[in-house]
């Protein structure tokens, strides 16, 4: 049964709904994946993981040592809820990892995931530096051609005041 025909059925037959819930089952397909291959976070979950500056604090104070959820949760003025559903979004990005012993969970910083996020900034960072060096060569080039514009314009002048 295709997607567009499972929109159907699931709008009873009738071809019409009432929801949008038809449209996203028909845009896009169930996901295809085997359960043996882990997934690996986009660089999109990445940087949502990072957009908050709560975990950003989190993943820093992750970097100086290992820490329980509770020590982690600490130093911010959130609950302990807050704080667990802070470190779920840096789990599911892959940023950090939990180890459980007994009833104790023990976060770390999974340093490596931020490789990916690390080399596009740097590649954003490199376009940024080779736009600035063509700015920089263009504004040389423009007040050169100024300069010698208005050397022109001043031996004209000078020659008019001189006479023949």
């Amino acid at each position: 049964m295709s997607s567009v025909q499972a929109a159907a059925a699931w709008g009873g037959g009738l071809g019409l709904c009432h929801s949008t819930k038809w449209l996203m089952m028909a845009i896009w397909p169930a996901r295809v994946g085997t359960m043996n291959e882990p997934e690996t976070p986009s660089l999109d979950t990445t940087f949502r993981a990072l957009a908050h500056p709560t975990r950003r604090a989190m993943l820093l104070l992750l970097a100086e040592r290992e820490r329980t959820v509770s020590e982690l949760a600490e130093p911010f003025e959130v609950s302990l809820a807050a704080a667990s559903k802070h470190v779920e979004v840096l789990e599911k990005a892959q940023l950090i990892q939990r180890s459980v012993r007994g009833r104790t969970h023990t976060l770390r910083l999974e340093l490596e995931r931020l490789a990916p996020a690390t080399e596009w900034v740097r590649k954003c960072r490199d376009v940024r530096s080779q736009y600035s060096r063509r700015l920089d060569a263009a504004l040389e080039q423009l007040a050169a051609s100024r300069g010698e514009a208005i050397r022109e314009a001043a031996m004209r002048e000078a020659r008019k005041h001189r006479g023949p």
